[in-house]
């Protein structure tokens, strides 16, 4: 494949090719310099027979939703450069939210795409970071919002390492068509559903989602931008008129 193609008709990020190219011709493995989302990683996992490659990905976090690519000749991944950082900060005067942690690493000149996923649990928030700033964010960070805090690195494999967080919620559908469950998990009507998978601001187990009837199975993961991300837990039954009656585990 060559990069016009990979860029205009994937839109896919042209270093990327740069990297994939240096993979096949050295057959060293390559590993991206930034974390990628998925509408990014996921595609790129599903092109290996399209290059002389594997690739794989690494977020820290079981289905982290950012992460860095690493792409090899022989499937060999190891040391993939992404650090696990612990920031901990007082909450005793003041509430510590999420957007509070993403702009103090912002603040400090680290672009978004140096660091993936961040969890928040228990005073702290967790985040996967990238090798290369670690250790300028561990002797920088010492502010988030007004509370002083410190950034302690941790094995990648620490019992601190927290989870995700789900709620469980409850929809009814006409179907497991996508454009159905994506109406009933944000509450608008088919047509406004079809309109976001349209605008590719639908995924399905991290792809782009382009069938509107594509069906939807258990254990299915489903994002929609502005939304939030889910997964498809089970059929409960159905109601009287029918309808599905379906459980989701919301990501929080």
């Amino acid at each position: 494949m060559d990069k016009k193609t990979f860029v205009e008709k994937l839109g896919l990020i042209p270093n990327l090719y740069d990297k994939i190219v240096l993979a096949e011709k050295t057959g060293k493995t390559v590993y991206s310099s930034d974390f990628y989302p998925p509408n990014v990683w996921g595609p790129l996992t599903n092109m290996e027979g399209c290059f002389d490659l594997t690739f794989h990905t690494c977020g820290i976090f079981d289905d982290s939703e950012r992460r860095v690519i690493g792409m090899s000749r022989s499937g060999e991944f190891r040391g993939f450069p992404v650090r696990l950082v612990k920031i901990e900060a007082s909450t005793k005067f003041s509430d510590i939210g999420h957007k509070d942690y993403l702009g103090a690493i912002m603040s400090l000149g680290i672009k978004r795409e140096r660091f993936g996923d961040l969890i928040l649990e228990e005073g702290a928030c967790f985040a996967a970071v990238h090798e290369e700033v670690c250790g300028y964010l561990q002797a920088n960070l010492v502010k988030v919002k007004n509370s002083p805090c410190r950034v302690v690195v941790l094995d990648p494999d620490s019992t601190e390492k927290p989870g995700h967080r789900f709620e469980m919620i409850r929809i009814s559908s006409s179907s497991l068509r996508l454009d159905c469950i994506t109406a009933g998990i944000c509450g608008i009507s088919r047509t406004k559903s079809d309109e976001l998978i349209r605008q590719g601001k639908v995924l399905v187990n991290y792809a782009p989602a382009t069938k509107r009837d594509l069906e939807i199975k258990e254990n299915d993961l489903i994002s929609i931008r502005g939304h939030g991300k889910f997964i498809f837990n089970e059929i409960e039954g159905s109601t009287r008129s029918g309808r599905l009656k379906i459980e989701l585990k919301k990501f929080i």
